[in-house]
């Protein structure tokens, strides 16, 4: 589905930052697709790093929002799907 897709062009171990319009969301989660399976990302206040080497690589990013009134319901959730290219060799 992403292979084709443009992708974001990124130094390596650069900072990537996640942001929204409007309401942020109550959890965020970020997986990288390596090896035919997705491994959890570590993100802390909305951003991750990119990885050391160069290579093209693809995330799933999760989004949800909770009900203010109610933390039970939730008032919505989303995924986004993202390839970056790493360009250069981290320090």
């Amino acid at each position: 589905m992403l292979k084709d897709s443009e992708k974001q062009t990124v130094a390596a171990g650069a900072e990537l930052r996640v942001s929204f319009e409007g309401r942020q969301p109550d959890q965020i989660s970020v997986s990288l697709f390596s090896d035919d399976e997705f491994v959890d990302v570590s993100i802390q206040d909305q951003a991750f790093h990119a990885p050391e080497e160069a290579g093209v690589y693809y995330y799933l990013l999760s989004a949800s929002w909770v009900n203010k009134q109610n933390s039970q319901v939730s008032d919505g959730s989303s995924a986004y799907a993202f390839a970056i290219e790493v360009t250069g060799e981290g320090s």
